[in-house]
């Protein structure tokens, strides 16, 4: 058929087909930085996690149609960091679909590494029709108390200049940094650093409230780690709207593969 087709084609650039107002495109799975859209409880339900062990081997044994040697087939060796052909034991075949340069073999078995490594979690939630500005493959940012992931969140209740009052108290502690991302009536994010002292605190002090207003939702938590950044792996439509999101961490180390690979955190 033309999508299984069109999915070999894609196969081999980190791709996948995508079928939009009639019209075939391609979804990549490629470094990005904007955000389509933010979820917390407040604008989602039925939070599902899971993590996926998986037993990374030593080495992939990759098989592809080497161009170089009139296209019979080849095998490329990739390893593991930490590993090489003095120590690996265990090892995994693949078959490397569209793949025909040694070197584009190796990039391939290091994103497939990569991937396994640190992205081991899958996070599933529903939402309402506020998906609809996000598509597979987008960036969303991502808050939840059950994952652990930032500290607070809600609605913006009122703004008096930089003071700024919350449906949810949010708890400070001394000798940390904080900040709140402010998610705008149209979409936009602001994140704020918090100059308000250690306490329990319904009002705090932003750098900057300008734009911020009644309604808005946000994130609160230390700096840096106030939501955790998640790619759209999969949506299925639901009743009245909604759907049901399936996503992963983005990691942007995937994509620098061919260096170290970081631990995962």
């Amino acid at each position: 058929s033309v999508r299984d087709r069109l999915q070999d084609i894609a196969a081999s650039g980190f791709a996948s087909p995508r079928l939009r107002d009639g019209k075939w495109g391609v979804v990549v799975d490629q470094p990005k930085s904007a955000i389509s859209q933010h979820f917390t409880p407040r604008n989602s339900s039925n939070f599902r996690g899971q993590v996926i062990s998986l037993e990374i081997p030593h080495a992939y044994r990759i098989r592809f149609p080497n161009r170089d040697r009139g296209f019979v087939e080849d095998e490329r060796i990739v390893y593991d960091d930490g590993y090489s052909a003095s120590n690996a034991t265990e090892f995994q075949v693949l078959d490397a679909p569209g793949k025909t340069d040694a070197s584009d073999v190796y990039r391939w078995g290091r994103h497939i590494l990569a991937a396994a490594r640190l992205r081991p979690e899958i996070f599933t939630f529903d939402v309402d029709i506020e998906h609809l500005v996000a598509e597979r493959g987008d960036l969303v940012k991502f808050t939840h108390d059950v994952a652990k992931i930032g500290l607070a969140f809600g609605r913006v209740n009122s703004v008096a200049g930089n003071d700024i009052t919350l449906d949810e108290p949010v708890t400070i502690e001394s000798e940390k940094n904080y900040s709140i991302r402010i998610r705008h009536g149209d979409g936009t994010t602001n994140v704020q650093a918090i100059s308000t002292g250690a306490g329990l605190h319904s009002t705090v002090t932003v750098a900057n409230g300008l734009g911020i207003a009644v309604g808005d939702l946000f994130m609160f938590g230390e700096t840096g780690q106030e939501t955790e950044t998640l790619i759209i792996r999969s949506v299925q439509p639901t009743d009245e709207l909604g759907a049901t999101l399936e996503c992963v961490p983005y990691r942007s180390a995937i994509y620098n593969s061919a260096n170290t690979i970081p631990d995962y955190v």
